[in-house]
């Protein structure tokens, strides 16, 4: 199991975990560590007090993703490296790492993507018969920016067999900055596909009229994680 601290950001962030990841929050595998106060530094107090209960359990990896203000950014990478030092020494079986820290404290895209390049534990896998019973024989179209984090690493994560992305995901990718053609670029997509998942940040949405061309479901989210959450929950709830 992995275990991921999103550590000193503020609660836009808690709000974006909440939509694109409540069930890790739930059993414990992405933990919330807020600031002390708003502007007075991540507690990493309450931080090492956690890690060390949660390293107990043998995880076989833990990932601290740590945000703080320019100030304080210097004393807090040094103190979670040594407690990352103190883990290594008491629990030598589990891999912790921390990202390189950040100073955007609201990014809650920014999470969600550092999020889904660390990777989860799948739950509730999506199969291949279910997928058919949903979609029959049609190809779901992925959207995403340039450079930006893949669908197919979404999907994986969330628990989409491995044979489905070739069997039933198309992905293409908008180079930001270059899109005033964007909306045609759907227009035209939809023509070929029914089924839309968009991820959007840092472009845009898409527009009422453009949305409704796709003829069975098209989902947008800022980040794949997301979008992707939100196909599963019709895939396996329906309407």
């Amino acid at each position: 199991m992995s275990l991921i601290f999103v550590v000193g950001f503020y609660e836009p962030v808690l709000a974006s975990l909440r939509e694109s990841f409540q069930e890790y929050l739930q059993s414990g595998e992405v933990i919330w560590i807020p600031q002390i106060k708003r502007s007075h530094g991540a507690d990493l107090i309450r931080l090492q007090s956690v890690l060390f209960q949660r390293l107990a359990t043998r995880p076989e990896r833990v990932h601290i993703i740590l945000g703080g203000h320019r100030r304080d950014i210097e004393w807090m990478e040094t103190t979670v490296e040594s407690a990352i030092t103190e883990a290594h020494r008491r629990f030598p079986g589990t891999v912790v790492t921390m990202c390189k820290p950040t100073k955007e404290l609201m990014d809650g895209p920014g999470v969600l993507a550092e999020i889904a390049s660390i990777g989860l534990s799948r739950h509730d896998a999506v199969t291949m018969p279910m997928l058919q019973r949903r979609l029959g024989d049609d190809y779901v179209l992925c959207v995403r920016p340039h450079g930006r984090p893949s669908f197919q690493d979404a999907l994986r994560r969330s628990g989409f067999c491995e044979e489905s992305w070739e069997a039933v995901f198309k992905q293409e990718t908008i180079m930001p900055g270059k899109n005033s053609s964007m909306m045609e670029r759907f227009c035209g997509w939809a023509n070929h596909y029914r089924y839309l998942l968009y991820a959007w940040h840092p472009l845009r949405t898409l527009k009422p009229e453009v949305k409704a061309r796709f003829s069975g479901k098209a989902y947008e989210a800022a980040t794949p994680a997301q979008a992707v959450e939100i196909f599963k929950r019709w895939i396996v709830e329906g309407d």
